[in-house]
């Protein structure tokens, strides 16, 4: 993973799309991105938390996706 990349933090019952916006070692500080272009703080997330977009979610964040 990378800066810049786009990752999701999944749950029991959703996933939540974030942009790695720095790394640091082991963790990373993330923004999620909005619909509208803008990005919100998203906090810090050790890596191993963190998994690429699988295509489900690729079809769901599409718009976000495409930038």
């Amino acid at each position: 993973m990378k800066e810049g990349d786009f990752v999701v933090i999944e749950s029991f019952t959703n996933a939540t799309l974030y942009r790695i916006k720095r790394l640091n070692g082991v963790r990373a500080e993330l923004v999620i991105p909005k619909r509208d272009g803008t990005e919100v703080d998203g906090g810090i997330a050790v890596l191993s938390e963190l998994f690429y977009p699988n295509s489900k979610q690729r079809e769901e964040f599409k718009d976000i996706l495409k930038g």
